[in-house]
């Protein structure tokens, strides 16, 4: 084989709860993930030199192509655990967000490693590719999978949930947030509720009600999945963009049964009741001039393809 192409897909948090500082200057993280179908499509093909293009909707001009690249360092992954690699070519159609919190690097970096593992003959297994995955980065393993997990540690410690069909309405922002940036405004919100006791002196756990959660997902109504939707980093994301807690106001005013800020944000995710509903919500953030996309849950589990 001398050319393969794999999709990986974008993820809402359905819960992002955060506790302190790691002594590896991560936070403890408790992450509901769920896949849904916005994707990043990487072509990988043999070449006479490297190469990285992007392509797609997204602009991509802020991206680097260099060896820094999360999809070099993914090719350089497998290369290192299959014994080497050829020359490659890369070209990743950008569908999801820059700087969204939607992961979409991190679906470039999976579906990468599933690429240059498939060219080279599937020389690493699926344990291999997942701890592959988690040196790349938190959002790795997940984006290696799809479907609905919860995570734990950094976030990449995952157990499969069930992954409801649900419908959702994305609503973007015209820029993005740096993920560093909204721990670092986390931390110092938490500082100040605190009294100003360090970020370390916080909780050493996260608090989430599993039970709740794999009930709401096992039940697929999305007004149960709406009552779990939370993500702790929301009023960090609102003090470097203070224009998201209007978005989450029109976002309900327009029917949405809940929302929640993906990731880091910038990106705001709103549950609708069904595809007409998430349809209808859409249209409504448009005559608002948002930028809003209907989106639902992705295929589960993924699949090599």
């Amino acid at each position: 084989m001398t050319v393969t192409q794999v999709i990986a897909y974008a993820k809402v948090n359905l819960v992002l709860a955060v506790g302190r500082v790691r002594p590896d200057g991560y936070h403890e993280l408790g992450n509901v993930f769920h896949a849904v179908n916005l994707a990043e499509h990487v072509r990988v093909e043999q070449a006479d030199a490297d190469s990285l293009q992007f392509t797609g909707p997204v602009d991509a001009g802020s991206l680097s192509t260099g060896p820094e690249n999360l999809v070099w360092r993914a090719a350089d992954t497998v290369a290192e655990l299959a014994g080497g690699r050829p020359q490659l070519r890369v070209v990743v159609g950008k569908h999801v967000p820059i700087q969204g919190g939607m992961a979409g690097g991190s679906a470039d970096a999976a579906a990468t490693l599933r690429a240059v593992n498939r060219l080279l003959g599937h020389p690493l297994s699926t344990r291999h590719l997942h701890e592959a995955a988690a040196r790349l980065g938190a959002d790795v393993p997940f984006a290696l999978d799809g479907g609905s997990a919860v995570g734990f540690g950094r976030g990449d410690v995952l157990t499969r949930l069930p992954h409801p069909q649900l419908w959702w309405v994305l609503v973007f922002s015209d820029r993005g947030l740096s993920t560093p940036e909204v721990f670092r405004s986390y931390d110092e919100l938490m500082a100040e509720r605190s009294g100003g006791a360090p970020a370390e002196s916080q909780p050493v756990t996260v608090d989430i009600d599993l039970g709740a959660v794999e009930q709401a997902l096992t039940s697929a109504e999305p007004a149960r999945v709406a009552s779990i939707l939370r993500n702790d980093l929301t009023h960090a994301a609102y003090g470097l963009q203070p224009r998201l807690a209007q978005v989450y106001d029109d976002g309900m005013r327009a029917g949405a049964l809940a929302g929640v800020v993906c990731g880091s944000g910038p990106t705001y995710a709103f549950l609708a009741a069904s595809e007409w509903d998430a349809r209808e919500l859409a249209t409504r953030m448009q005559d608002r001039s948002y930028q809003a996309m209907v989106v639902s849950s992705a295929p589960a589990p993924y699949a090599d393809r």
